[in-house]
């Protein structure tokens, strides 16, 4: 029987495959990332997902932005970050095996982070697992 393809994670792959990247300490609401190529497993079921996170974290955005006083008052706002959060705990229940995978669900928790890329949230706790998760999302991200 002939196995899918699914790229799994190896140290090689992650050595090779990611690099650091200097943070810029500016706030990115949404990061410009690619459609994700469909794999096998679970992370097959991440990229639907990722999808519609993305474009709801969009529509988050916009109306954060375009809302007035009167229009936010219609919970519209609320609904699209109750959607996101829907997308979010959808993410969180698949077991990422590729580094696709792995992206998807660095999306989601920068969207948990308020799509502060820099994690300032985390400024004063800069112990080893802080820094090297900080890491993994930019790296992940870039």
């Amino acid at each position: 029987m002939a196995q899918a393809n699914i790229n799994p994670i190896t140290r090689r792959s992650l050595i090779s495959g990611t690099a650091a990247v200097a943070s810029t300490g500016t706030a990115v609401l949404l990061p410009s990332l690619p459609v994700l190529a469909g794999t096998g497993g679970d992370d097959a079921k991440l990229m639907q997902p990722y999808d519609d996170l993305r474009r709801a974290w969009a529509l988050q955005n916009s109306l954060d932005v375009t809302l007035t006083d009167e229009e936010f008052e219609t919970g519209k706002l609320d609904a699209a970050m109750n959607a996101c959060g829907v997308i979010v705990d959808q993410i969180e229940q698949c077991h990422a095996t590729t580094i696709e995978g792995l992206r998807a669900k660095a999306l989601a928790f920068l969207w948990c982070h308020g799509g502060d890329i820099t994690l300032k949230e985390f400024t004063y706790e800069q112990t080893t697992d802080v820094r090297l998760i900080k890491s993994i999302v930019h790296d992940l991200l870039a």
